[in-house]
């Protein structure tokens, strides 16, 4: 965005990504539950850029199949009255659950015991769920453009975002398919080794340094 909205040369630009909360990696299903419930993960604000309504509309087919599943919606604010009268338009009013986080803990849990998560945004900076997913043992599916698609690289299901259809056929495929959930948690565990704040830190400290 830099060079191409801004035009700024390339040889002023430096990338430092972020670092991951949960240094450590997590076996999956291995921490306390939180909630009892099978359920999908959203985390997070629900802005037009996050594509919240997308993701509801294109799980509607999913939870009418499986019965036993929830949406569960950590973070982010209280639903609103208009987010409450799409879920019910919906009939998804007793499906989804808000789950306000309180510490790292309960959002470490709510990541390790999700069937996957799903980050659909249409626009990010970045993607930190992505990487704490990864270190929690969860399953991603997130978005192929933005920097999602580039910070998940290969250890998550990539979708179009804008596309309902191919978010719900992703959603369907990654939930019964538990062969590609194992390779997922075992590549997003390596994946997630790859970012750590001492080093976010310490690029950081070398840039000033040479400037």
């Amino acid at each position: 965005d830099l060079i191409e909205l801004c035009g700024v040369h390339p040889n002023k630009i430096e990338t430092i990504y972020h670092g991951n909360s949960f240094s450590q990696n997590i076996a999956r299903f291995s921490l306390p539950k939180i909630i009892e419930q099978q359920y999908i993960l959203y985390t997070g604000k629900r802005y037009a850029y996050k594509n919240f309504d997308r993701l509801i509309q294109s799980i509607v087919p999913i939870m009418q199949a499986n019965q036993d599943l929830f949406l569960v919606c950590a973070g982010g604010g209280a639903f609103k009255s208009a987010e409450l009268t799409q879920l019910k338009k919906l009939e998804l009013e007793n499906r989804v659950i808000y789950q306000p986080i309180q510490n790292n803990d309960q959002l470490a849990s709510l990541y390790n015991h999700a069937q996957l998560l799903v980050y659909p945004s249409l626009y990010e900076g970045f993607g930190l769920p992505i990487i704490e997913a990864f270190a929690c043992g969860c399953p991603v599916i997130t978005s192929a453009g933005s920097s999602t698609g580039e910070i998940a690289h290969d250890a998550a299901v990539l979708i179009n975002p804008n596309s309902m259809e191919d978010m719900s056929e992703k959603i369907s495929l990654l939930l019964t398919d538990i062969f590609l959930q194992n390779e997922l948690v075992h590549k997003g565990h390596a994946r997630a080794q790859f970012f750590n704040w001492d080093k976010t830190a310490n690029h950081t400290l070398k840039l000033y340094q040479s400037l």
